[in-house]
């Protein structure tokens, strides 16, 4: 897999928004929504490809969204938001200025249809709508990734999992063994 191919599995939307910056925690993020196509793409593969293309204000609105959401979840999980992370004022007034979500569902016909965003604000909100609701209601089945490096918040109601993925399970492994053997 290559470093900027997007990576779906926290599962929920929201988390899979906070994995589009990668390394969050390091010096060296890497950011995988660099441009308004690749933001595009994201939400098309999450089913939230809005009717008008994003534009690289609404890139810019994602992200700033995506780090007040880090913000968020970190405050509600009692765990560190990475450095240069906005206040937790800065990221309420963002989240705020989003607005209510717009209509997920069409009733116009004799059958409910799923409809698109009317645009990437809209589609935005409908994520920060699904991260409150998973915050307010089960936060604790949410854990965060004990990989240093990584930190990738995702869901856990099983609670047993350290990793969001099998990559950092092996890291930690691998660290774990060269600790051990370095102490022998």
């Amino acid at each position: 897999m290559a470093e900027l191919d997007f990576v779906y599995n926290t599962g929920a939307v929201w988390s899979d928004l906070l994995g589009t910056l990668r390394y969050p925690h390091t010096e060296d993020p890497l950011e995988r929504l660099d441009t308004p196509d690749r933001l595009a793409e994201w939400l098309d593969a999450v089913g939230l490809a809005p009717a008008q293309r994003p534009l690289e204000a609404d890139l810019r609105l994602a992200r700033s969204v995506r780090d007040a959401l880090r913000v968020l979840s970190a405050s509600l999980l009692g765990i560190p938001a990475p450095p240069g992370a906005p206040s937790a004022e800065e990221a309420a007034r963002v989240l705020g200025a989003l607005g209510p979500a717009d209509p997920a569902f069409d009733g116009s016909t004799a059958s409910v249809r799923l409809q698109a965003p009317a645009d990437t604000r809209s589609a935005l909100a409908r994520i920060v709508v699904t991260a409150v609701t998973d915050l307010g209601h089960h936060a604790h089945d949410f854990g965060q990734c004990s990989d240093p490096g990584c930190r990738k918040i995702y869901l856990d109601p099983s609670h047993v999992r350290k990793a969001c993925c099998d990559t950092c399970s092996t890291r930690l492994r691998v660290r774990a063994y060269r600790e051990r053997t370095k102490k022998a």
